[in-house]
């Protein structure tokens, strides 16, 4: 339950700014969030998510953050929600599991600017993971969900 609450903030908060405007709601499964699949909870004591400019070519680093799936009392060590993180499609990623010595490169989030109405969504995005394009489709059954990044160990 908790791995969802700040998703639903942000999404909460970013429906109440958008309706104030006149440009519909932006679809909530176009949100990008990290899913790890198939991995031990031993494999995500670390995972390291670093963030560059929007440029396909990891050359500008603005960030990395350093997340755990056990406790921390270090203030730079953000929580992992369940096997999830949620990150912007303003950027590129490299995201890195030491535990099991593998690294994903994801570059080129385009959040498909569809619109809402009542609660059906017809969002997605794509995405290229390891230079694989990948599609998350409009899709109505996945209305008001996140696009689940799937990171597959």
């Amino acid at each position: 339950m908790k791995k969802y609450f700040y998703l639903v903030l942000f999404i909460l908060t970013s429906s109440v700014i958008l309706t104030n405007c006149s440009c519909g709601h932006v679809c909530t499964n176009a949100v990008p969030v990290l899913d790890f699949v198939n991995f031990d909870y031993t494999d995500l004591n670390i995972v390291l998510v670093s963030e560059y400019t929007k440029t396909g070519s990891f050359s500008q680093l603005m960030d990395t953050k350093v997340y755990t799936n056990g406790s921390s009392s270090n203030a730079d060590t953000l929580q992992i929600g369940s096997d999830e993180i949620l990150i912007n499609s303003t950027s590129d990623y490299i995201i890195t599991i030491p535990a099991v010595n593998m690294t994903w490169y994801l570059k080129n989030i385009n959040i498909h600017a569809d619109k809402m109405q009542a609660s059906s969504c017809t969002g997605g995005m794509d995405f290229y993971l390891n230079d694989s394009l990948h599609t998350i489709f409009s899709n109505n059954s996945a209305a008001n969900l996140p696009g689940l990044i799937k990171i597959y160990k």
